[in-house]
Order: structure tokens, then sequence, then C-alpha cells
């Protein structure tokens, strides 16, 4: 910290008094909120580097030091903003479905709105949902590709392992965060408007939406020449 703060004039006066920061012991009469911070200085005692900088301190303690696994299956330039967006929020697993809302408020009802067959959990409604396995199902089938589905961990480790050449494999995960998407707002249509988004106009939604997305993209570039030969095959 600044040493001309005068937060930390005033520390250091009223309870430092020109003791080392790492023996001082709080008196019983200390304030909590005083009490409070040196409990989390105790955790900074093995902090490796003599100059605190907030983001790199952060990342120690959370042990984040590298991009998560799924970082360029979420961010890449080929997936549309929307899509990339939810699959963000799909990653962190803070999509606001109903077990996790439960969890704040009293809900009268958390079943799947889509097949009323089990708890509204994340997992649940991509992964093991009817009306999630038959659009996989479809999608995998149609795009010829190979992902697991029987969890997260499973999920992102198939993705990283894509063997195939790096265009087309940006048209897979744009592919992938376009069924995120999708089966998100096909739940949130059957919940609030009551309407059913059913699989044949899922999959056909889901490949016009990249193929303008492609087109766009090889107007400036001309280089997506095989990727969109790839998709109006299947359009």
């Amino acid at each position: 910290m600044k040493k001309d703060n005068l937060w930390v004039k005033w520390v250091h006066g009223r309870y430092l008094r020109g003791g080392d920061r790492w023996t001082y012991t709080p008196k019983s009469d200390t304030s909590w909120y005083w009490k409070k911070l040196l409990k989390v200085k105790e955790r900074f005692r093995t902090y490796p580097k003599s100059e605190y900088i907030v983001k790199q301190g952060y990342r120690w303690l959370t042990q984040t030091y590298s991009n998560k696994k799924w970082t360029k299956l979420v961010w890449n330039r080929v997936s549309i903003p929307r899509h990339s967006l939810t699959a963000w929020l799909f990653m962190h697993q803070k999509l606001p479905v109903l077990h996790r809302i439960g969890r704040f408020t009293h809900l009268p009802f958390t079943e799947c709105g889509m097949c009323y067959q089990s708890i509204e959990t994340q997992e649940h409604l991509f992964f093991e949902c009817h009306y999630a396995k038959d659009i996989w199902a479809r999608f995998l089938s149609e795009w010829n590709v190979q992902i697991q589905l029987d969890g997260m961990e499973t999920f992102i480790s198939s993705l990283n392992h894509l063997k195939m050449l790096r265009k087309m494999r940006g048209l897979m995960y744009a592919g992938v965060n376009a069924v995120l998407y999708n089966i998100w707002l096909a739940r949130n249509r059957r919940i609030f408007n009551s309407k059913d988004y059913h699989g044949q106009e899922f999959l056909k939604k889901i490949k016009t939406q990249i193929t303008q997305r492609w087109l766009q993209l090889h107007q400036h570039r001309q280089n997506y020449t095989s990727c969109i030969v790839y998709l109006l095959h299947r359009v």
C-alpha cells in the first residue's frame, strides 16, 4: 500500500505504532473490522512477491494462473456474440436455472419445464433432459462430430480434443455455442410464452444462424469457402 495514504497513516498511528504488521496481535477491545482484516492477512503470509498487485494476489489466492480450458471454445471470432455470452454463463454455471434461483428465494416448483421429470439444474437441462438429448443427437448426427455429453468435464475435454482443421474446429465450436444458446432460448419460450421449439425447426435455425455469420466473415476475409460449402450441404 502507499505509505502516504491517509488510511494507512491512521492504521500505523492507531494500531501498529511502529510495530511489525506480521507479528502484531490485536487487543481484545479492538474493533471487529480490524480483526477481520488481520485474519485475511494470515492468508497472505506465504505470498511469494514483495510488491502486492490486486490482480496477481487474487490469482495466487484462488490458484487461477491460466485461462480456463474452455476459453477458446467460447470466445472464438466465428461464434455469434449472443451465443458466446450464453456459453460463457453456461461454462461458469451461472445461468438462472430454477434450482439456482431456488437457492436465493422460495419457488413453488423447480421442475424442468421441458420434461417435468426432474429438478431443473443446469446439468439436467443441457445434458439429461430428453429434449436436450434429442437436440444433441440430431446435431451430432447431421454435423458428423463426436462430443461426450455425460457431464461438464467430459464435454469440455471432448471439444478440446476434436481432430480437424482449425477452421472446421472453429465451425464446430460455433455450432456447439449455438446449440447451448438455443436450448436456453427454447426453455425460456416454453416457460414464459408457452411456445414449443421442435427439434427439426431448432436445428434448421442453428444452421441458418451459423451460415449467415460465416457469410458475413467471408465477405471480409474471403477464406471461409470450405466451411460455407460444408454448411450449405446441411441447410
